[in-house]
This record gives structure tokens, sequence and C-alpha cells, in this order.
């Protein structure tokens, strides 16, 4: 299994890190996942907290049955992988 599958899964499933997919990687250059990593992403939301908490209380799930709204907020791993992927040219 790669760093990318098994961080895809645990943010999909748990919300608790990013996916450390080629444009995440690119645009947070962090190559590996693991302890220094994981420091790394610390600091990071460390330094640009108020920015990704803010986000983090705006951004709702959708229910795909519905196409409504739910009352579930986007995680802040979730927040920082969107981040990360538009900074690594994911998202043009």
């Amino acid at each position: 299994m790669t760093d990318t599958l098994i961080t895809k899964i645990m943010l999909g499933v748990f919300g608790n890190v990013p996916a450390f997919d080629k444009f995440f990687r690119k645009g947070m250059n962090m190559y590996n996942f693991g302890p220094k990593s994981l420091r790394g992403l610390a600091k990071f939301y460390r330094k640009h907290q108020t920015m990704i908490d803010c986000y983090q209380k705006q951004l709702v799930t959708l229910n795909f049955a519905t196409g409504q709204n739910t009352k579930r907020f986007y995680t802040k791993a979730k927040v920082i992988d969107m981040i990360g992927f538009i900074a690594g040219g994911g998202a043009g």
C-alpha cells in the first residue's frame, strides 16, 4: 500500500490527515508520510491556524441522497488537504 492510498483512506474515513497525493506533496513540499511530515503539518497548522479554523467552520458536507447541506463540517485536515492540493496545481 502506498502513502497516497493510506492517507486517502485515512482522510475519507477518519478525516485526520491530508491525502498525500502528488498535488498535495508538491504544494506542501512534503514527499513522505511519517513523523517528520506530521510535525511539518502541525507547524503549518499553527502558523495558519486562524485562517484554517475560519474555513473549517464554514465548509459543510453534503448529503449525497438529498443534495442538501448537513450539519457536519469539513475537518481541519481536509482544509489543509485542499490548500496543499491547490498549491500543488491540482485545481488547474
